[in-house]
Order: structure tokens, then C-alpha cells, then sequence
């Protein structure tokens, strides 16, 4: 695995935004949920930043979603089950990090099953017309249906 440092970077194609791979979102063991699977490879968590980035997955304030399927089924990111990936708005020139956000099985904190880490439906609809997800995917997200 690279090492987890802010001196990792790579662009996108499209965007050419800058991505990093934060220790902070890989601190594995922690109490802290918003984090990227152990064997999920930056190769992988950086195709999730550059598919939402590149097609403009992005919600009214300017952060990028992302998510990859295998077939039909959201490939699980994070270590609570998340499926989803959200990259916070950063400002022209600064690097991007991002983390997992939705959905989470019955287990997992309040906080991580609250609705407000659910993306909006436009963004939802957007990853559909980018095929990011399906319409069956985007129907389950919508309602909170994890399973």
C-alpha cells in the first residue's frame, strides 16, 4: 500500500483536480466511521474521486459523490458498509481528499445512519445519467434501503 501522506497526490484527467489519500480517512481501528476499506487500493478509492469528479457528480455546494459498481451492486468503500464516497468542495488550487459516507448497514453509529449523509436526489439522479449507479441502486439509496 503507498504511503498515507499529504505528499500523495495525483490529478484527474478530465479536471485535472488534485486528489490525496489522507491518513485520516484510514486510520483503521479508530472511533472514527468515515473510513476507506483496509484492502481498498488508492488505485480504487482514487476511480471513485475521478468518475464523480470527471462526470460532475456534484450536490449545491460543490461536493463531488462517488461510487463504483460490479454488475448491478454498489462495490462497499468504507468500513461501516458504506457505498457511497463524498469529497468535500475544496477552493480553485487546493487538494481533494474525500471519504465514505452512505449507505450503512443496521450497524453502525446515529450519526453515520442519519439522512443528511444520504446524497441528494439530484445528485442520485445525476449518477444514473453518468451510469455510476443503477436506477434499481438509485431507487434503494432514495428510500435508505441498505440492503
Amino acid at each position: 500500500m503507498p504511503p498515507l501522506e499529504d505528499t500523495f497526490h495525483r490529478p484527474t484527467a478530465h479536471t485535472q483536480f488534485l486528489y490525496q489519500r489522507t491518513k485520516k480517512h484510514h486510520d483503521w481501528g479508530t472511533t472514527d466511521e468515515s473510513c476507506w476499506l483496509k484492502d481498498l487500493s488508492f488505485e480504487d478509492e482514487f476511480a471513485v474521486f475521478e468518475a464523480g469528479a470527471d462526470a460532475d457528480v456534484r450536490d449545491e455546494d460543490l461536493h463531488i459523490y462517488g461510487a463504483t459498481l460490479d454488475g448491478d451492486e454498489l462495490i462497499t468503500l468504507g468500513t461501516c458498509m458504506q457505498d457511497v464516497a463524498k469529497f468535500p468542495r475544496k477552493r480553485d488550487g487546493e487538494v481533494w481528499h474525500g471519504y465514505p459516507v452512505w449507505p450503512v448497514s443496521g450497524a453502525g453509529s446515529d450519526r453515520l445512519r442519519d439522512q443528511r449523509n444520504r446524497p441528494p436526489k439530484a445528485v442520485l439522479d445525476r449518477m444514473v445519467s453518468v451510469n455510476m449507479i443503477t436506477a434499481e441502486v438509485r431507487k434503494r439509496l432514495a428510500k435508505g434501503d441498505h440492503n
